[in-house]
């Protein structure tokens, strides 16, 4: 079982609002519009993708 609180990089007792707000600073640099094909770089915004949606 993949630790979301661990791909996101935040704290398990971690609220909502501080996920929301790193997730979208993450999204944003990792974006596919703007990273082109690179496949690590595409893995990981599907991986804070999976993590921001199971939390």
């Amino acid at each position: 079982i993949p630790d979301h609180y661990a791909t996101l990089g935040v704290s398990p007792d971690a609220d909502m609002k501080t996920i929301k707000k790193v997730f979208r600073e993450m999204a944003i640099e990792l974006h596919p519009d703007k990273v082109g094909d690179d496949p690590v770089k595409l893995a990981r915004f599907h991986a804070i993708q999976t993590a921001s949606d199971a939390l």
